[in-house]
């Protein structure tokens, strides 16, 4: 296989491997992920909820600080008029008077002594087209509510002779009175507060109505024993009803909504104000369990703004199913309030689909952008192998013409040395022939020296004879 082959295979596999192993690791965490994207919407729609809930307790808290420091003063302003009209005394005559339990609505005759402030009786005035003097420049100076009230028995009952507030007929409220005793039989806390000589603030029941209220007992000339009691106030519904239109309004998730109720399952706040004022205290749940009930128990165990929730089944009029419904709480006491901020678990199952649509865009981009980058990959990987093969292919042709060469030189040194060596052989043949004349020569010398020396000798022979004869 050609390395540029290689190469460009080695190249596109890795493209193919990074791929696969991403859209494996997405396949295979797709599960979880879907559960633990789930659990987060969720944990954000609990938390959206929570902070509107908290929002509005704060909201309430500040307004109700606003309104006792408004009541305050107010206050203050009543008692310096009631002083400034003179002082307080009782008529031995005595006046009949038809009180009416604010509560229970029982009515009761009762003499009492006429209540003189600076000599003049403050009467029993029920028209507001009849002027109640003290009350009414009360509440010309403060734009609240003002009541007298004069002590009914030893008991402590509390009988309105003087009143700027008005019942549900339009009149005002004298002759009405608040029992020392609640309809449960526990003791009245406006009531039980000023019998001790102090000042009461807070919510308060008027007439039929919850006012933001204070009340301060009067005493009599010696000081020793509470006579009445001198009452401001604000219609809590009047007060809060920016605070209740803008509640009416909050939309939580898709279709959720934020509510108030009372701690006997009254809807203060209620969607769109539409049911504002009906009760659902036995309102249950798909399972049956009394879910409205179990949302003023665990709401009102809650302090300073801490917060719980409820979790339920609700199946609403042509759902074919119950749908889960959950709700974050919180108790408000100065005003009995206990705000939610209520949602279906599947308001937020878009959120959910939009993230997974958004994992599925990215599935389906990232397989075209890993075909892409396989294309290019391809032909990256081609031209790279090519830039890298060439110049060794070039090198390896090189090497192979080098080879070529040394290969026909080598065969021209094999000739040459074959020829060296049949030169040689004959040569060596040559040698051996020389060397045999030479051998034939010496032999001959030898003997041609041998011959010599035999002829010298024979020489000597004949010279030494000659020279015998010559003596001779």
């Amino acid at each position: 296989m050609k390395i540029s082959t290689k190469i460009t295979i080695t190249c596109l596999a890795l493209i193919v491997f990074s791929t696969l192993a991403f859209l494996a690791t997405v396949v295979i965490q797709r599960g979880p992920l879907s559960a633990k994207i789930q659990s987060m919407v969720q944990a954000q729609a609990h938390a959206e909820a929570e902070k509107i809930v908290t929002t509005v307790y704060y909201n309430c808290a500040g307004n109700e600080q606003r309104n006792q420091k408004r009541l305050t003063q107010d206050l203050l302003i009543a008692s310096e008029t009631l002083s400034q009209a003179g002082p307080i005394s009782f008529d031995t005559n005595l006046v009949d008077w038809t009180a009416i339990n604010q509560v229970t609505k029982e009515k009761t005759s009762v003499p009492l002594p006429k209540w003189l402030v600076g000599g003049h009786w403050l009467g029993q005035s029920t028209s507001t087209n009849q002027a109640s003097p003290l009350v009414d420049q009360v509440k010309h100076l403060t734009c609240d509510h003002c009541t007298i009230f004069q002590r009914m028995n030893e008991a402590g009952d509390m009988l309105r002779v003087a009143t700027s507030v008005t019942g549900a007929d339009g009149q005002r409220a004298v002759g009405t009175y608040i029992p020392h005793q609640n309809a449960d039989g526990t003791p009245n806390n406006v009531i039980a507060t000023v019998l001790k000589g102090e000042t009461f603030h807070g919510r308060a029941m008027v007439v039929n109505e919850y006012h933001d209220a204070a009340y301060r007992p009067i005493w009599d000339a010696t000081q020793t024993r509470v006579i009445g009691m001198l009452f401001v106030g604000a219609n809590l519904t009047d007060i809060n009803r920016e605070i209740h239109n803008s509640l009416t309004n909050l939309v939580v998730g898709k279709t959720g909504y934020v509510f108030v109720l009372d701690s006997g399952g009254e809807y203060i706040v209620s969607q769109h104000g539409q049911r504002d004022g009906e009760s659902i205290w036995d309102k249950k749940d798909s399972t049956g369990r009394l879910v409205t009930q179990a949302m003023v128990e665990k709401a009102k165990k809650m302090t300073a703004g801490a917060l719980t929730n409820e979790m339920y089944a609700w199946q609403n009029a042509g759902d074919n199913v119950p749908r889960g419904k959950f709700a974050e709480l919180t108790y408000f006491a100065p005003w009995d309030w206990v705000i939610g901020a209520g949602a279906y678990d599947d308001d937020f199952v878009a959120i959910h689909d939009q993230v997974f649509m958004a994992m599925n865009r990215m599935i389906r981009w990232t397989c075209l952008a890993a075909l892409a980058a396989g294309l290019l990959g391809l032909a990256g990987s081609f031209l790279l192998s090519a830039s890298f093969t060439r110049p060794i292919t070039q090198m390896i042709s090189r090497l192979n013409n080098g080879a070529s060469q040394t290969v026909a030189a080598a065969d021209q040194v094999s000739a040459a040395s074959q020829s060296l060596a049949e030169g040689a052989s004959e040569q060596a043949a040559s040698l051996e022939e020389t060397s045999s004349s030479l051998e034939e020569m010496a032999s001959m010398t030898k003997r041609n020296s041998e011959n010599a020396q035999q002829a010298n000798d024979l020489a000597k022979q004949a010279r030494q004879a000659a020279d015998k004869g010559a003596a001779d």
